[in-house]
């Protein structure tokens, strides 16, 4: 059994706003996110590479460059290069940037729900719930 995760099986985690922000250019940066969004709820890093990527989302490794870099200029992820002692690039790590109100809206208060914000350490992302008011 191999013991390093290599991607969901069954299917992406995709948010909403995140699947309809009319910003993208690429249908492929959308699947890309869902990978990530993914493994980060199982492991929480990122580490695959571009060629298993391309392979995943049946691309070229320079479709997945591009795709990363349209996430990062749209602000939903960051990407960091691991290096060696001798300062080669061993990895890159890939996170999730926290949601704002440009990606995420919260819906308006209507008498019947609330949002509840928990927050976690600075690079990691926070879970935002809608909570029915009773």
């Amino acid at each position: 059994m191999n013991s390093e995760f290599e991607g969901s099986r069954l299917f992406l985690n995709i948010p909403a706003k995140v699947a309809h922000d009319p910003r993208f250019k690429s249908d492929k940066s959308i699947l890309l996110y869902g990978e990530v969004y993914s493994m980060v709820n199982i492991t929480g890093a990122f580490y695959m590479s571009n060629k298993k990527l391309a392979e995943r989302l049946r691309c070229s490794t320079q479709t997945v460059i591009n795709c990363i870099h349209e996430l990062v200029e749209l602000g939903y992820i960051t990407t960091q290069n691991i290096r060696d002692k001798n300062g080669a690039i061993k990895k890159r790590q890939i996170s999730l940037t926290t949601p704002s109100k440009a990606h995420f809206t919260t819906p308006s208060k209507t008498g019947l729900t609330r949002v509840v914000n928990s927050t976690f350490p600075p690079g990691q992302m926070s879970l935002m719930r809608v909570v029915k008011l009773i």
